[in-house]
């Protein structure tokens, strides 16, 4: 039987074909089938060259505000002259009423305290200060080495107070319930008015007291400052009969017209005007404290009582 040769030509290309393929994978290469019969060479990647994602940078956002807000300045309040003590020897000084102790010697400084009447104080120096009803002079009342204290000179004396023995039989009540005074010799009444007593906040203290001084004119200053809701501007008065130092009186009222008498010593409306009571004081019609001044001698007694 004749056996067919194969051809050498054939052969040949059988073998290239093995030589080749032998030398793709031993240079590392991958052999991947693609399409049909087509042969591709992939190159294997170095897994520690990890490519790195471009990491994207977000803008950054600035925040748009409006203009800032200009707070109002809080004003500045006017400070109070500087004062010069001329210090003296320690002088012993007695209260003729209560009164108010301040920080400097002006009826706009701060208080203190406020002391009552009869009360003994210290004073060591005198100082030009606010004028009021008697001059400027102040009595500062704390030593060189304590805060500030100042006094006013007309609410103090250098004479200890003495009782006033009174002979007279006569004796002047005030009842604040029915807003009245009324006036008795020798248990007998022989006056009586409508009256306005202290508004809430400052009412008129009640005891027993004397007649201290008479006034007649006269004009009031306020012992608060401009800044207080209690500030008065001066008050020209016509009679006034003192019985706690220079803060209380009993005396008259011209600005009231006819404005006396129960629920006068509240706040109320007159004529479209809003009134209320007195400072403290008992004030009365011009013609009757008129008559007060001229009947009830110093040392009267005057008792005051709901």
């Amino acid at each position: 039987m004749l056996k067919r040769a194969i051809p050498l030509s054939l052969f040949y290309w059988i073998l290239s074909c093995i030589m080749a393929s032998l030398l793709l994978t031993a240079c590392g290469g991958q052999v991947v089938e693609v399409g049909q019969g087509a042969i591709i060479e992939q190159h294997v990647q170095n897994v520690d060259q990890v490519p790195v994602t471009p990491t994207q940078t977000m803008p950054t956002q600035t925040a748009t505000t409006g203009p800032a807000a200009t707070a109002t300045p809080e004003p500045t309040p006017t400070p109070l002259p500087t004062v010069t003590v001329s210090w003296t020897s320690a002088t012993t000084l007695y209260t003729l009423g209560n009164a108010n102790i301040r920080t400097a010697p002006f009826t706009e400084a701060a208080i203190v305290k406020t002391v009552a009447a009869s009360q003994a104080l210290t004073s060591y120096g005198t100082v030009a200060g606010e004028i009021l009803v008697d001059g400027g002079t102040w009595y500062r009342i704390s030593d060189a080495n304590s805060a500030p204290e100042y006094i006013y000179n007309d609410l103090v004396s250098t004479k200890a107070p003495q009782p006033v023995q009174n002979n007279s039989g006569k004796i002047i009540k005030v009842n604040l319930t029915t807003q009245h005074i009324y006036a008795y010799d020798n248990n007998v009444l022989v006056d009586d008015s409508v009256i306005t007593s202290g508004q809430p906040g400052l009412l008129t203290p009640t005891g027993t007291f004397q007649i201290i001084s008479k006034l007649h004119p006269t004009t009031f200053y306020s012992p608060w400052p401009k800044t207080s809701p209690y500030y008065y501007s001066p008050l020209s008065i016509n009679y006034a009969l003192g019985f706690q130092g220079t803060l209380l009186f009993l005396h008259d009222a011209t600005w009231r017209g006819n404005d006396f008498g129960p629920g006068t010593n509240v706040p109320h409306t007159v004529n479209g005007t809003q009134m209320t009571g007195s400072h403290g004081c008992i004030e009365m019609p011009v013609s009757q404290s008129q008559w007060f001044y001229n009947w009830a001698p110093i040392g009267t007694p005057l008792i005051i009582s709901y």
